[in-house]
């Protein structure tokens, strides 16, 4: 069914999508009418040449009923997640109201804990460093802007 007419008649058709979406998730499966996919080939760049199929890239369109079971799913998925805590307490990825900002500032306060209690936090993987080449790479990257103060470690 066209998206346009769902849109129109979308008091009309919302118990029988409900009834559609409830359905696949009560029995763990879609039907298979609604896995299809419409694949449409996209230049990768604009002004690549069309005729050379590694200048394309397929892209799929799903169908209507598809996402919204999507969706639906996701939501679900994510409210038991949340609800039951069942993400580590830095977890950012795919989590609302978090970000890389929040990540660093977990890090940040991990590390600020365990420098106040004098623990060592950096952990073993430092001693695996190279020291040297470590040194090396930063000198071949200085610029004017930035200067970099070297030690002898």
């Amino acid at each position: 069914m066209p998206t346009f007419l769902i849109r129109e008649f979308v008091d009309l058709l919302t118990p029988y999508v409900t009834a559609i979406v409830n359905s696949a998730l009560s029995q763990g499966r879609l039907s298979e009418s609604h896995k299809l996919a419409i694949v449409s080939p996209r230049l990768k760049k604009p002004g690549l040449e069309t005729a050379d199929m590694a200048n394309v890239r397929p892209v799929s369109n799903l169908l209507f009923l598809s996402k919204v079971v999507e969706r639906a799913t996701a939501q679900q998925l994510n409210d038991h997640i949340t609800k039951n805590s069942l993400l580590p307490r830095c977890q950012s990825t795919y989590r609302r109201h978090h970000s890389t900002e929040t990540a660093m500032l977990c890090v940040v306060s991990d590390t600020m804990t365990a420098a106040d209690s004098r623990r060592d936090n950096t952990g073993p993987a430092f001693d695996f460093v190279d020291h040297q080449l470590l040194l090396q790479r930063l000198y071949s990257r200085k610029t004017a802007a930035c200067s970099v103060a070297f030690y002898d470690v």
